[in-house]
């Protein structure tokens, strides 16, 4: 139990450190500027929460970087709040979507790696 809340950490400490470096946010959270007027950033995020929603966790983690896009930090910002999400969910719900938790560190260790993100 102590190991998992001590690995839960750090990973959470990691987002916010790319958050704080990269972004210069303390609160990761995408949000949608005008919800008429959607960007291709905007419909990649609400696509990703339903599929949150529906636990298809992989095909999410996916999608997230089929599209994603290094020179716009917008989708370094989907990335970030996806991995919190699913960061806070609990391990049933994780073992339940196939979504071992060693697979948020792995995602973010790539997010550092497309993004040059060096620490």
């Amino acid at each position: 139990m102590y190991h998992q809340d001590w690995f839960i950490r750090q990973i959470r400490y990691i987002i916010q450190y790319i958050a704080k470096l990269i972004l210069n946010k303390s609160v990761v959270e995408y949000e949608i500027r005008d919800i008429n007027n959607q960007t291709k950033t905007d419909e990649l995020y609400l696509r990703i929460q339903r599929m949150l929603v529906e636990r298809n966790l992989n095909e999410a983690e996916n999608l997230l970087f089929d599209r994603l896009d290094a020179a716009d930090y917008d989708y370094l910002l989907i990335a970030l709040d996806f991995y919190t999400k699913v960061n806070n969910m609990s391990d049933d719900d994780l073992d339940e979507a196939d979504f071992p938790r060693e697979e948020i560190e792995s995602g973010l260790m790539e997010l550092k790696h497309i993004y040059g993100i060096f620490f």
